[in-house]
């Protein structure tokens, strides 16, 4: 008699063997996940603060150069043109206050990515 097909037993070790590679392969996929976020908050980080300096530089320089602090907002970065935002980039909260003193930026990374 001639049978077609795959037993439970065939199926079960076909199961574990994914199983197995998928517990080998998981840890390294959310590593290079995690990786990948990372660098994109660095990148964007970057990104807020080269825009800050410009708009400063454009529109502050002289406040800047006394050492006068001056706020501004993501909003009005990309209101100006400066600073060009992905969809889901900083979405959450464009206008908390970016404080530039000299050279010093501060603001806490805006909601970006968390």
């Amino acid at each position: 008699m001639n049978k077609r097909g795959f037993t439970l037993i065939e199926l079960l070790a076909i199961i574990v063997i994914l199983g197995i590679i998928a517990a080998i392969a998981a840890p390294n996929i959310n590593k290079q996940i995690s990786n990948k976020e990372e660098k994109e908050k660095t990148l964007l980080n970057q990104k807020i603060e080269n825009a800050s300096k410009l708009y400063a530089a454009k529109y502050y320089a002289d406040d800047i150069i006394n050492g006068n602090s001056k706020k501004f907002t993501l909003n009005d970065l990309v209101e100006d043109g400066i600073l060009n935002l992905n969809s889901s980039e900083c979405a959450d909260d464009m206008s908390k206050d970016i404080i530039l003193t000299g050279s010093d930026i501060n603001y806490d990374n805006l909601g970006c990515y968390q």
